[in-house]
C-alpha cells in the first residue's frame, strides 16, 4: 500500500476518530486549532508527523470498505507509519515530534505491547528537559543556569497550555513506566516548576485561567501541609500572558478551581509511583525497631496525603460515580477524573496491603494494633 491511498478523507476520518476515542486519555492537541491547520497544505506538511501518529492510533477504527483497505493494508500502513514517526521524531527537537511520540507510546501500551514504548518514553523525558518544558516560560530566565532552548518563546496562553499538557502526558507515561517495570522514574519532581493543566473547557474556549503549580511535597523545604498542589494558593503566581483588555480568570479572585480531571490524574499517578516505591522497593528489617519506626512514619505521611487528596477534592469531582454538574446540567464522566479515582484507590490498597495481609511470619502484624485495625477505603 502506498501513501497515494492515504486520501484527505481518510485523514479527516482518522482525526475525527482520534478526538472521539483517544484524545480524552492523552489531551495534548488543541482540537479546533489542529483541524484548522490541517485544512491547509502548509499545516498538513508541518503536522505530518502528528498526522502519521494519529493514523497509527486510529486506522483500526476506520471503515475499511469506504477507503478500499484490507486488513493487510491496515497492518502494513501502521507498521510503515510507526517507523517513519520514530525516524522523523529523532531528527530534531520539536513540539510536534513530542506529540507524535506520546500518541505512539500510548498506542503501544493500549495494544498490550508496553515494552515497545519504554525506549520512546525514555527519549521523550530527555527531550522535554532539553526543550525546558519542565519550567514555566516566565520563570526560565529566573533560574541560576541559563540554557539554550531550541523552542521559541510564545505569549499565546493556548500554546503555552498545549506545551504544559505535552509535558504532563510525558510525566504520566514516565510514572506508568516506573510503576509497571519497578525501575526508577526518570523525571525528577524537584526539577519541575510548572503549573498544572487547566480544565479542558477553558483551553478549548481559549479562555486563559490561573492554575496552581505542581507541588505535593517530598522536596527539601516544601510546605508540610500534606495537601496536594491542586489546593495550594496561586496568589503570588499570576504570571499568565494576556492582553490588558482581556481579563485572565484567577482561582484566587473567584474562589473557584480551574482544574479538571487531567490535573487530578497527574497527582494521583505521582502518589501511586511514590507508594509503589515505598512498598515494593524498600528493604525493611521488621525486627529492627529503628527501621520499623522509620517505616511507620513514612507510612503515616503517605496515608495522610492520600486522605487529604480525597478530602479536598472539589465537590463536583469528589464522587467517582456522578458526572459533574455544569450550567447546562450533568455531563459525561471525565475520563481522566475516573482514572484518578481508580489510581487513588489502587494507591490506598497498595499502601495498606502489608498491614492488612501480613506475611506468614507475622512480623508486620505486631507493628501497631491501631494500624492493624480494619479501615474503610472508598
Amino acid at each position: 500500500m502506498s501513501d497515494d491511498q492515504i486520501t484527505h478523507d481518510l485523514i479527516d476520518e482518522a482525526v475525527d476518530l482520534y478526538f472521539a476515542k483517544v484524545f480524552y486519555w492523552i489531551p495534548l492537541i488543541h482540537r479546533s486549532r489542529f483541524k484548522d491547520q490541517i485544512k491547509l497544505a502548509e499545516g498538513r506538511r508541518r503536522l505530518s508527523v502528528v498526522i502519521d501518529a494519529i493514523l497509527i492510533a486510529t486506522l483500526r477504527f476506520v471503515d475499511r470498505h469506504n477507503h478500499s483497505l484490507s486488513e493487510e493494508d491496515i497492518l502494513r500502513l501502521t507498521t510503515e507509519k510507526r517507523k517513519s514517526v520514530l525516524i522523523a521524531a529523532m531528527d530534531n527537537l520539536s513540539i510536534e515530534n513530542l506529540q507524535a511520540l506520546v500518541i505512539l507510546a500510548f498506542t503501544d501500551i493500549g495494544h498490550g505491547t508496553p515494552n515497545r514504548s519504554w525506549s520512546i518514553i525514555g527519549s521523550m523525558t530527555r527531550t522535554a528537559e532539553y526543550l525546558q518544558l519542565t519550567t514555566e516560560e516566565s520563570r526560565r530566565n529566573k533560574t541560576s543556569r541559563r540554557r539554550l532552548s531550541p523552542l521559541p518563546a510564545t505569549d499565546d496562553w493556548v500554546e503555552q497550555e498545549e506545551r504544559r499538557r505535552i509535558f504532563w502526558n510525558i510525566f504520566n507515561l514516565d510514572r506508568c513506566f516506573s510503576v509497571t517495570t519497578g525501575w526508577d522514574a526518570i523525571i525528577d519532581t524537584n526539577k519541575i516548576n510548572l503549573k498544572l493543566p487547566a480544565n479542558g473547557s477553558y483551553w478549548y474556549a481559549e479562555e486563559p485561567v490561573g492554575c496552581p503549580y505542581f507541588n505535593i511535597g517530598d522536596r527539601p523545604g516544601a510546605e508540610k501541609t500534606d495537601r496536594p498542589s491542586t489546593h495550594v494558593s496561586d496568589q503570588s503566581r499570576s504570571d499568565i500572558p494576556g492582553d490588558a483588555g482581556s481579563p485572565v480568570l484567577s482561582s484566587e479572585s473567584s474562589g473557584g478551581s480551574w482544574l479538571g480531571g487531567f490535573a487530578y490524574c497527574i497527582e494521583a499517578t505521582e502518589y501511586l509511583r511514590r507508594i509503589s516505591t515505598f512498598v515494593l522497593h524498600q528493604d525493611v528489617n521488621f525486627a529492627n525497631q529503628k527501621d520499623v519506626r522509620a517505616w511507620l512514619t513514612r507510612f503515616k505521611e503517605l496515608d495522610l496525603q492520600l486522605v487529604h487528596w480525597k478530602m479536598f477534592l472539589p465537590r463536583k469531582w469528589s464522587d467517582p460515580n456522578r458526572a459533574p454538574n455544569t450550567s447546562t446540567g450533568p455531563r459525561d464522566l471525565d475520563h481522566n477524573m475516573t482514572l484518578a479515582h481508580v489510581t487513588h484507590n489502587t494507591s490506598m490498597i497498595l499502601l495498606h496491603h502489608r498491614i492488612a495481609y501480613p506475611p506468614p511470619d507475622g512480623a508486620t502484624a505486631s507493628l501497631c494494633p491501631a494500624l492493624v485495625a480494619p479501615r474503610h477505603v472508598d
